[in-house]
């Protein structure tokens, strides 16, 4: 082998080597400390934060179109539903009301979180229940 090991001083055993023609005294390895004092630790912790931030703020507007575009799918969708009297999950009680006028019944129940309501409608031996939770349309079943 070319170099012999000292603790943390490694020397060499080649003639041709610098180490051995006495261009150098040896090559001194110095343990890495994995210490970093607390200035060091709060501009590494600012630093990485101004990183994070700026990421995100280079893509916020490209969130806010895409959920923009979304809320204007989603209407007109809506829209073309209550045109053919159609009901959509997600809907607003407004909305369905438009859709299919005004329920038979309307069944009212609250907890101490949510109101929920169940719309009763029913035409000639047919009828169809929708649940709504905080006004919007969740589900619905048909008789």
């Amino acid at each position: 082998e070319a170099h012999r090991s000292t603790g943390r001083w490694f020397t060499s055993t080649d003639p041709d080597s610098d180490v051995a023609n006495g261009l150098t005294s040896g090559i001194r390895i110095h343990p890495m400390s994995t210490q970093i004092s607390g200035k060091t630790a709060a501009v590494v912790i600012v630093g990485f934060t101004i990183i994070i931030v700026v990421a995100f703020r280079h893509n916020e507007p490209k969130r806010q179109q895409r959920a923009q575009q979304e809320i204007a799918t989603d209407q007109r969708e809506n829209v073309e539903a209550i045109k053919q009297h159609h009901a959509l999950i997600g809907m607003t009680a407004a909305q369905v009301r438009q859709s299919w006028g005004e329920p038979k019944r309307i069944i009212r129940t609250m907890d101490e979180r949510h109101a929920y309501e169940e719309w009763i409608y029913g035409r000639s031996g047919k009828s169809a229940s929708l649940y709504f939770i905080d006004g919007v349309f969740k589900s619905g079943t048909r008789d």
